[in-house]
């Protein structure tokens, strides 16, 4: 069963991973505290509702992570680099170049080639969910242990034993022992915030669920959810959170600015839901189809094309263009780029890249 919030929550969450790596700077202040975490909170609540998982054994829940996570990891993965490769020939550069051996290391190391890191940190996140759950682990040990890895997260990155120092580290000692150390701890914070999924959805689910709510109900959502931006729009300017690095600062502003932008984006969900009429449908096509957005909107050079196309065009046309509308304009033509990106694959044998072919 999908849930429209859940959708909408991912909508909204993967046009702020796009907001963030716009080059002229960010459109919208908010969203980075919550970008790429509210995915594993979805994942939680997914497990939630839906307890199939509850009857698989370990080894099939472990082959089905790898056919929707690994799967499309390794298949973008060779995608990219093959065209980084025809770049190299049309450019005249040399063909097998340090670009094209970053890539190997990056996909052999399970880094991840640009925003392909986030899959293996789920697949990570996942299995040890999936573990804690069959062990019948108690939820306060799984927090205690989720907070203990962010803690120890803040302190390895400030001694510079891991994660900004050292990610992607091309020594011996980096590639054995750092690199997976950095992927390993930030694999068990998104296993922290799978876990807060599931036991929100537990602890309340009709407000995911349900698509009618009372006047009553509708005035808490809005309350909590101007009370959690007005949290994360303060915390902000104290934040340092980078989960592809592990760039995590003070652990305790990292927390406070994490789930104030979960609640945010849960509530403003809940609200755009209830009250809005056309934009939950985008917000749901954008959530349902995130992964490919998430996979193309750098790697293929459409968030460079689009800055450069709307700078050079405002230059000849003589108009001077803020960083602000100029961020603002190239957010909304990326996504709409991606749109009839996600459905040329969708309706093509490229969406085989994301979804392994059934055996007949």
């Amino acid at each position: 069963m999908r849930l429209n919030v859940v959708d909408i929550i991912k909508g909204i969450a993967i046009i702020m991973i796009v907001n963030v790596h716009l080059i002229s700077g960010q459109f919208f202040p908010i969203g980075g505290t919550f970008h790429v975490i509210a995915f594993f909170f979805t994942s939680g609540i997914i497990h939630g509702v839906n307890e199939k998982w509850k009857k698989m054994s370990v080894s099939t829940f472990f082959q089905q992570k790898i056919t929707r996570l690994l799967y499309p990891f390794i298949t973008l993965s060779i995608c990219y680099i093959c065209f980084h490769l025809l770049l190299n020939v049309i450019r005249g550069d040399l063909f097998f170049n340090i670009v094209i051996k970053d890539c190997l290391i990056q996909t052999i190391t399970f880094r991840g080639i640009g925003t392909l890191w986030f899959l293996p940190i789920l697949f990570i996140g996942e299995i040890v969910f999936f573990i804690t759950k069959k062990n019948k682990i108690s939820d306060w040990k799984i927090i205690v242990v989720g907070l203990s890895a962010i803690a120890l997260s803040s302190y390895l990155n400030r001694k510079g034993v891991c994660g900004i120092q050292w990610y992607g580290n091309k020594t011996l000692y980096g590639l054995l022992v750092n690199n997976p150390t950095t992927i390993f701890l930030a694999g068990i914070i998104a296993f922290f915030f799978i876990e807060i999924g599931f036991i929100t959805y537990k602890k309340i689910p009709n407000y995911f669920i349900k698509e009618v709510y009372s006047n009553k109900k509708m005035l808490h959502i809005v309350m909590i959810c101007v009370i959690s931006l007005m949290i994360d729009l303060f915390c902000l300017q104290f934040y340092e959170g980078d989960l592809h690095k592990l760039n995590i600062g003070n652990p305790f502003i990292y927390l406070i600015c994490s789930f104030s932008g979960i609640i945010f984006v849960c509530t403003i969900s809940i609200i755009i839901e209830r009250f809005l009429r056309y934009i939950p449908s985008i917000l749901l096509y954008f959530g349902k189809n995130s992964l490919i957005i998430m996979t193309t909107h750098t790697e293929y050079y459409i968030n460079t094309i689009t800055y450069v196309g709307i700078s050079g065009l405002s230059s000849v046309l003589g108009f001077c263009v803020s960083n602000k509308l100029l961020s603002g304009v190239s957010l909304i033509i990326i996504m709409i780029i991606e749109i009839g990106i996600v459905y040329t694959i969708n309706h093509s044998f490229l969406k085989y890249l994301y979804i392994m072919p059934k055996r007949k």
